[in-house]
């Protein structure tokens, strides 16, 4: 139980009767390099399960395992062989064999392999899938497209969940091809801001507009809103801490703000106790986290309430 050197292709695992032999071939299962049985320990991360001496009275049908350790074999091996037949595998015949039981960390070492099992057989599914849509290409494309077509709103709304469960990957996806052709996308930007830059130019003049009638509306329902006008008239120094000079804090208030969607002050959590929306949900996040900025803004809530 030395130095082996065999091609694992003379495996029978299908073949296997006992306990021992299962072990014997996962010894034998990747033997294109030399190895002994502290090496193939080493190698498989099990020197914290089996000593070397456990691990030949394995193989020799001298030993048999607990059912924690039985679970983390059956999760370990590199072939399959099913639990039922493992466990029942698992009763020794010789009256002499010795129960090896599982150590401390066994648990994690099970819940770890387990995630690795379950994330392997996703990507195989998925390899499944891309293989079966790559040979029957065109006839899944017309399904998708018709399904499509006939479920705009299911449609839609899948396509929400989507981006909301994977919006890190498609943000770093985004950027990674952004990056890979950066010079391209800056001479089509280029381009096409010189052939449309008159139409350009009028919608920036009517966004900005827009954004100035809502910032007017702003100071007259969102407390947040007028503290940040403030701090950058008074204290601009502070005010830099928060956001660059270009910055403008509406923008991303009014993503998350049902009063300033609305424009309706009885629609702030601050001016309206009884309203339904949180204030820590809806309120821009980095003035609450400014300290003591509650009797503040409650001081701004009572000046607006009173116009």
């Amino acid at each position: 139980m030395h130095v082996v050197y065999i091609s694992h292709l003379d495996s029978n695992c299908g073949r296997i009767s006992s306990l021992a032999e299962i072990f014997l071939e996962w010894y034998l299962f990747d033997s294109s390099e030399p190895k002994d049985i502290k090496l193939f320990l080493a190698q498989e991360e099990l020197t914290d399960i089996f000593t070397e001496q456990e691990f030949i009275d394995l193989i020799y049908g001298k030993a048999y395992l607990d059912n924690t350790l039985l679970q983390f074999i059956e999760l370990k091996l590199p072939f399959f062989v099913s639990p039922d037949k493992i466990r029942a595998l698992n009763k020794p015949k010789d009256t002499s064999a010795y129960l090896i039981k599982s150590s401390p960390n066994i648990i994690d070492k099970i819940s770890k392999l387990s995630a690795q099992k379950q994330e392997q057989k996703k990507k195989k599914h998925y390899e499944s899938n891309h293989k079966y849509f790559l040979s029957h290409r065109e006839e899944a494309l017309a399904r998708i497209t018709n399904w499509v077509k006939n479920n705009p709103e299911r449609n839609k709304e899948a396509q929400k969940i989507y981006r909301q469960k994977n919006a890190a990957a498609i943000s770093a996806n985004k950027k990674k091809c952004y990056y890979a052709k950066q010079e391209q996308y800056k001479k089509r930007i280029k381009q096409n801001y010189e052939k449309n830059k008159e139409r350009y130019l009028a919608q920036q003049k009517q966004y900005n507009q827009e954004m100035r009638r809502k910032s007017e509306l702003a100071k007259r329902i969102c407390a947040a809103y007028v503290f940040l006008v403030n701090l950058r008239k008074n204290n601009k120094k502070e005010y830099l801490n928060m956001y660059t000079k270009n910055q403008r804090p509406l923008i991303p208030m009014l993503k998350t703000c049902t009063a300033l969607q609305n424009m309706n002050i009885n629609m702030c959590p601050l001016c309206n106790e009884n309203c339904e929306n949180e204030l820590e949900k809806s309120c821009n996040q980095k003035v609450l986290a400014l300290p003591n900025i509650m009797q503040e803004l409650r001081i701004i809530t009572n000046e607006l309430k009173q116009k």
